[in-house]
């Protein structure tokens, strides 16, 4: 229609800067059309930034995906702090704030340590927000952000407690502290003298996991995943290769009182009954308060819970009981399992992000992508991180067998702040 030739027109004037473009994207930037006007601001970043008196009046637009777009390619300015402060501060859309902060963060993280860390105690933030400033405060390469993580430690809980450890290590590069008071105990015999370390690059290798006996005091484990959030959706293989021999039966563990976790030895299971009982154990063991999805996949959706539930008894017993009658089979299909629950059918829209309800996915599969509209793996990567830009799910994955897909995996649960696991 009319509007998408007008948005590929814009995309086609960003790139070729033929002419009199930039007068042509200006007077577009009018557009009555919310997506014309987005990717208006969209154009008109990039190395340098053009107009920016445009980008600017579109950073306060009543839209959320042009104030989005326009703070993105606004933030490297040199005039623009005023504008991304303001933004940070005050904007009442969680998606706008988050694009500011990231911004700031990059531009002058040390200059806006204080903004970071209130907005990061604001419980009137979205969750989103607030791991935005959590991780903005990983940038400012200072100890006072080392006491400031520290801090935080103590008051959050689920993924934004995660959040602050993550960036509390890849600060000091000390992996095996969990808990508030462990870190205190470490940074007050080395914080005179203490030398932040340098950011990360992006080809950084993924940390690795913290010996068990270090493991956030949850119960709750996936394939031996701690699941701190409090909203995990588990996104599953049921694909007909999910039918054959698994390589190991689950481990026992200590049922608690003295007890011990029965788990039959002589039993011959699959791949796909171990899945089922790593998953009834992990939903068991989720704290009170905790709601939960499941999702499984083949050549097609087979949704068991699309959307939150509350991790009752009478929940868990009702899904686990449907998850029992399903049988392996067909092909794998994981790019649709993942778009559904990001909503990737809108990747330039802020407001897909709102409509994500979990904050968490345990990914579980056997093999690489076989079926659905998108099987090569670098593909998948590049637009899962586009639908998750700022719906931010830390995607953890899980690879069974010997399949080859562990390098896809292993990527996937990186590039969101997740771990990998091969079972």
């Amino acid at each position: 229609d009319r509007e998408d030739i007008r948005v590929v027109s814009i995309r086609i004037l960003a790139k070729t800067a033929l002419g009199d473009s930039l007068k042509q994207l200006r007077s577009l930037s009018e557009d009555k059309s919310t997506r014309v006007r987005a990717a208006v601001a969209g154009a008109l970043g990039g190395d340098m930034v053009k107009s920016y008196s445009v980008l600017k009046r579109l950073a306060g637009d009543t839209s959320i995906r042009v104030r989005v777009a326009a703070l993105h390619s606004i933030g490297p300015a040199p005039k623009a702090i005023g504008v991304l402060k303001k933004a940070a501060r005050a904007d009442k859309a969680w998606q706008v704030r988050i694009e500011a902060i990231r911004a700031l963060a990059i531009r002058a993280p040390a200059k806006f340590r204080t903004t970071f860390l209130k907005l990061a105690k604001d419980n009137k933030l979205e969750w989103r927000g607030r791991r935005a400033a959590i991780q903005a405060l990983g940038r400012v390469r200072e100890a006072a952000a080392v006491d400031d993580l520290i801090g935080l430690l103590g008051v959050l809980e689920g993924r934004l407690r995660a959040e602050a450890r993550r960036s509390l290590q890849l600060m000091t590069g000390e992996r095996d502290l969990v808990v508030a008071e462990d870190w205190k105990n470490w940074w007050e015999a080395r914080r005179e003298g203490f030398a932040v370390l340098e950011l990360p690059g992006l080809d950084a290798a993924p940390l690795p996991a913290p010996p068990a006996k270090q493991l956030p005091k949850t119960r709750a484990r996936f394939y031996g995943l701690a699941v701190e959030s409090q909203r995990p959706c588990f996104v599953i293989d049921c694909s007909g290769s999910m039918s054959e021999p698994a390589k190991a039966p689950p481990v026992a563990r200590d049922g608690g009182k003295g007890t011990q976790e029965r788990v039959d030895p002589a039993k011959k299971w699959t791949k796909f009954e171990v899945a089922k009982f790593e998953l009834a154990r992990a939903l068991q063991d989720l704290p009170p308060g905790s709601r939960f999805g499941v999702l499984l996949f083949r050549e097609r959706l087979v949704p068991l819970q699309e959307k939150p539930v509350p991790a009752t008894k009478r929940e868990i017993r009702r899904v686990l009981s449907l998850l029992h009658e399903i049988k392996p089979q067909g092909g794998t299909d994981v790019y649709t399992a993942l778009t559904a629950i990001l909503h990737g059918s809108e990747p330039g829209d802020p407001l897909a992000a709102a409509k994500v309800d979990f904050d968490t996915l345990y990914l579980l599969s056997d093999g690489l992508p076989t079926t659905g509209p998108v099987t090569t793996p670098l593909t998948i990567r590049k637009r899962i991180a586009v639908f998750n830009r700022l719906a931010q799910v830390e995607i953890h994955t899980v690879g069974i067998g010997d399949a080859k897909n562990g390098d896809f995996l292993e990527k996937l649960a990186s590039e969101s702040g997740g771990r990998f696991v091969r079972r």
